[in-house]
């Protein structure tokens, strides 16, 4: 109460009770409250004010004391909940109280272990996957729904020459430039099943792929689709040289067996009584049967040193020694023919390891090619040298043929024995399958000289089986010349 307004009320006070009294006697008393009175009042009041006003400031520390307490760890909860977010697993939430605010913090510490430790094991598998598929002999190549690609391995790279790096997310076409490739994809990715197809490309090089295209299942609909290509090159290679050699045979085996059976018909319808006519006719015969013979032992040679079934006798051996053996062989051959026969050798030329069979079989096979293709007139000359391994180069149009397993006295050092003729040569497009079964540049040439198209085939497996390399090198109209290399014969070796 204001203390003017309480003066008031009390004088009015005393004025009532005092008012009889007054008439009486004629005389007005006027009084005013006791001053301490008042003062004590305003003392309590400005007091009560202070207290009030502690109070308030002591309720507002409390609270922003018990407020801070209960935001501090969510707001900690909060910034380590936006770092998981982002792959960070590090940070950890201090909980040392027991309440539901600690008890939320040990629970995000836990999910957060668990969830760097499932992550660590997804990755785990994630490399593991990726070192497969990209050890794997065949390409893989994903592609999400609207053909970009998602993953694509080494050896997809190496078969369609694509960029290893940076073809994430790329457009298919934009990284494998392969329509037909493309429009199989489309395909699988609109009908979402299983297809397959035989492409054939030809960058970087010629292949053939087959190509598996399987559909990647979202949880409604198809969310992209998987390429696997499998390299069937060499496969279809296999199986057109294997078509060939079937059919090969059978003509080489059908043509001196026609004639066979025609000349012996004639003889058995009455030919016998004709003996003028009848001895030819068993010549023919005979030249036809042993035509048959030789193609047999050589199909036979052929198989045996494919297979690794052939035994090589090695022994030290003087190639000059087989080289004018195997020479004599033709020498009244190449006399009627009127083709010059020469050997240039060198004097110091070491002994080779080989099987001397063997080599005599080789000399002769080649012998016989270069005067079968070489006019009258013309030369065929077989020289020796000592080279190092590093002179010998094979052509790159010929197959490598090293065996490294064999022991010769320095790897560095072989002999090379080249047979050179003046012939008709050999065009630059058959000197890659010149050594190949049956294959013959003029096919019906060499049937009519005899031959049977192993030659070059057996000399190949045979100087392979010998550790030595062999090329061939040639110029049409010009000549040819065959080239192999032997190992020489350890140190202070004889002859046998």
């Amino acid at each position: 109460m204001i203390p003017g307004k309480l003066e008031q009320k009390l004088i009015a006070t005393y004025l009532l009770l005092v008012a009889g009294i007054a008439v009486a006697v004629g005389l007005t008393v006027l009084t005013s409250p006791d001053t301490a009175l008042v003062e004590r009042l305003k003392e309590s009041w400005l007091t009560l004010v202070i207290w009030g006003l502690l109070a308030l400031a002591a309720a507002a520390v409390l609270g922003f004391l018990f407020a801070r307490q209960v935001t501090q760890p969510i707001l900690e909860m909060t910034t380590a909940a936006y770092r998981m977010a982002e792959g960070d697993f590090s940070c950890k939430m201090s909980a040392p109280s027991s309440d539901e605010i600690g008890q939320l913090g040990r629970a995000l510490n836990l999910m957060a272990k668990r969830l760097e430790d499932r992550l660590a094991e997804l990755e785990g598998e994630r490399a593991k996957g990726a070192a497969i598929l990209d050890s794997m002999v065949e390409g893989v190549v994903a592609v999400d729904g609207a053909n970009r690609i998602l993953f694509i391995n080494a050896s997809a790279c190496r078969l369609l020459n694509a960029p290893s790096v940076a073809a994430d997310g790329r457009p298919f076409l934009e990284v494998i430039r392969n329509k037909e490739m493309l429009d199989l994809l489309n395909h699988t990715l609109k009908e979402g099943a299983f297809a397959q197809q035989e492409l054939q490309i030809f960058t970087p090089v010629q292949r053939v792929l087959q190509v598996h295209a399987s559909a990647l299942k979202g949880r409604e609909r198809t969310s992209g689709a998987m390429l696997v290509l499998h390299d069937v090159t060499e496969l279809r290679r296999l199986e057109m040289v294997r078509t060939e050699f079937v059919a090969n045979v059978s003509h080489e085996l059908r043509t001196p067996l026609t004639s066979i059976k025609g000349y012996l018909e004639t003889l058995l319808e009455g030919g016998l009584e004709d003996r003028e006519h009848a001895r030819p006719f068993l010549e023919v015969i005979h030249k036809h049967t042993e035509r048959l013979g030789r193609l047999l032992d050589d199909l036979l040679d052929l198989s045996n040193l494919e297979l690794g079934k052939a035994t090589l006798h090695w022994c030290p051996t003087s190639l000059a020694e087989v080289i004018e053996s195997s020479m004599a062989i033709y020498g009244l051959q190449a006399n009627k023919l009127g083709i010059d026969l020469r050997v240039v050798l060198p004097n110091n030329l070491p002994l080779v390891l080989a099987d001397r069979d063997r080599l005599v079989q080789i000399l002769i096979n080649l012998l016989d090619n270069g005067l079968k293709f070489t006019p009258s007139g013309g030369t065929v000359t077989v020289t020796a040298r000592l080279v190092s391994s590093f002179e010998f180069r094979v052509p790159s149009s010929e197959p490598k043929t090293r065996n490294s397993k064999l022991e010769t006295a320095s790897v560095s050092e072989l002999v090379e024995i080249a047979v050179e003729d003046t012939g008709v040569g050999i065009p630059s497009q058959d000197l890659p399958r010149i050594t190949e079964r049956f294959y013959r540049v003029d096919r019906a040439r060499s049937r009519d000289l005899g031959g049977t198209g192993l030659g070059l085939a057996i000399v190949k497996h045979l100087v392979k089986a010998h550790g030595g390399e062999l090329a061939i090198e040639s110029q049409l109209n010009q000549g040819t010349t065959v080239r192999f290399t032997l190992p020489i014969a350890p140190p202070d070796s004889e002859a046998t």
